[in-house]
């Protein structure tokens, strides 16, 4: 009897050893796993990074490939030299990415809004697909991840804040600047002071050898290139970040006039091109007062308006 006894609580033991999961989670992505975990539960997915196996590790990927998952054995590898480049932003999304591959066994979605707005971490590279992923912007963040974890969750058109650029009202037209010169700079107003304004920045017959115009306010850049094959409207804040791009299939076409407008509207601002709405992301991504364009070649004209609004 007692070696029968013994014998049921061996293979117990064993069977119980048989069912442990096992994480190996270097110390580069440990929080980045548990900040997914975290999310997750908090949007009612109760499952523990104890209940599965999972392994994360450094590798090599080819091409743009910057990781992988192996949803077989839950093995995700990332390739070293492309995640030291990385900023915090990227990173977080690259695993949330691949670990909704290994553990939510999500596949890619490919869709876009119409102004190439990303629905989903979950986007692929398949057939060339692109769309622009809004990395560094809160609400859209807090979208991303209730899509992440739900894929019944809609998109929402007040995360675009479509507007049209007439619907405001003016109360003061602050400054009207027409140049011509190679290089424009203006920072004589603190823009603090103002709750609502507009900024048109207007390049003039600016098709000649210079295929790209830029204008900065701030630490924001808004730029557009009619000429490139890929992305011609792009918006780069938080040192250089590259916060929105557009116009993957060249939808947009411009003229001999590019007017390029940013409108702060409560606590957003919002991006035009020739008057038709592009994109939007919260104000705590701008800062500074100063105005410039990028430096030409030759002398363009440019026309600067700067008006309060209600």
């Amino acid at each position: 009897m007692k070696k029968i006894i013994a014998y049921l609580i061996f293979i117990s033991l064993v069977f119980s050893c048989s069912n442990e999961k096992e994480q190996i989670i270097p110390i580069e992505f440990s929080r980045y796993v548990d900040m997914f975990f975290e999310e997750g539960n908090q949007r009612g997915l109760n499952v523990n990074l104890s209940d599965i196996d999972l392994e994360l590790r450094f590798g090599t990927q080819s091409g743009t490939i910057a990781a992988t998952c192996s949803q077989r054995d839950n093995v995700i590898m990332i390739d070293e030299a492309k995640w030291n480049e990385m900023s915090e932003e990227k990173k977080t999304w690259l695993i949330f990415h691949e670990l909704g591959h290994c553990v939510l066994d999500r596949e890619h979605r490919n869709d876009r809004t119409n102004n190439d707005d990303c629905i989903s971490i979950m986007r692929g590279a398949e057939d060339n697909f692109d769309c622009s992923a809004n990395l560094y912007s809160s609400k859209w963040w807090d979208y991303y991840l209730d899509e992440l974890f739900d894929q019944g969750v809609l998109f929402s058109d007040r995360l675009e804040l479509f507007d049209n650029y007439y619907t405001i009202n003016l109360t003061t037209d602050v400054i009207r600047v027409d140049t011509i010169s190679k290089e424009f700079i203006f920072d004589a107003i603190e823009f603090s002071q103002y709750n609502n304004f507009r900024i048109d920045f207007e390049f003039i017959n600016w098709n000649t050898d210079n295929n790209f115009v830029l204008f900065n306010f701030g630490n924001i850049g808004f730029g557009n290139c009619d000429t490139c094959t890929d992305v011609n409207v792009q918006i780069t804040a938080n040192g250089g970040n590259v916060v929105y791009y557009q116009n993957v299939e060249g939808s947009i076409q411009f003229n001999s006039n590019v007017k390029l407008t940013i409108r702060k509207k409560g606590s957003d601002l919002l991006f035009f091109v020739n008057e038709r709405f592009v994109h939007a992301f919260e104000e705590d991504l701008w800062s500074g007062n100063k105005i410039f364009s990028k430096y030409f070649d030759e002398p363009i004209q440019m026309k600067l308006a700067i008006d309060e609004l209600e």
